[in-house]
This record gives structure tokens, C-alpha cells and sequence, in this order.
């Protein structure tokens, strides 16, 4: 992950870290979509999809 996300993700200080521990019992989050993707090569804009190195082809929702 921080090869890939380097200074994107958030760095905690060791005081932060241990207010977050133990802080919650559980969080749980269902999100359910369909999407075809193929694998894209490397380029130079960074966005959700090129840091997982796919391409959306096609997007699937209800309406």
C-alpha cells in the first residue's frame, strides 16, 4: 500500500495511534455495484482506478 499510495495515505503519531486503540468494537460497511475493468498500464494520473492499475470499461447500476 505505501508503495503504491506513498504520501496520499495519513501518517498517525504514536499519541494518535493509541487514542485510536481500542476506540471502536466493530464498523462494518456494505457496498455492492458491478463493474467490468481490464488492467491498465502505467500511467502518469494518479486516481482510484490507475493506483489499482484497472480501467473501468463499464459501470452496472440499478436505477
Amino acid at each position: 500500500m505505501h508503495e503504491r499510495l506513498g504520501d496520499k495515505l495519513p501518517k498517525f503519531s504514536d499519541a494518535h495511534k493509541e487514542l485510536l486503540r481500542n476506540s471502536l468494537d466493530f464498523v462494518g460497511l456494505n457496498h455492492y455495484t458491478t463493474r467490468f475493468i481490464a488492467h491498465a498500464q502505467n500511467t502518469e494520473e494518479i486516481h482510484f482506478y490507475q493506483v489499482q492499475e484497472m480501467e473501468r470499461i463499464a459501470n452496472l447500476g440499478s436505477k
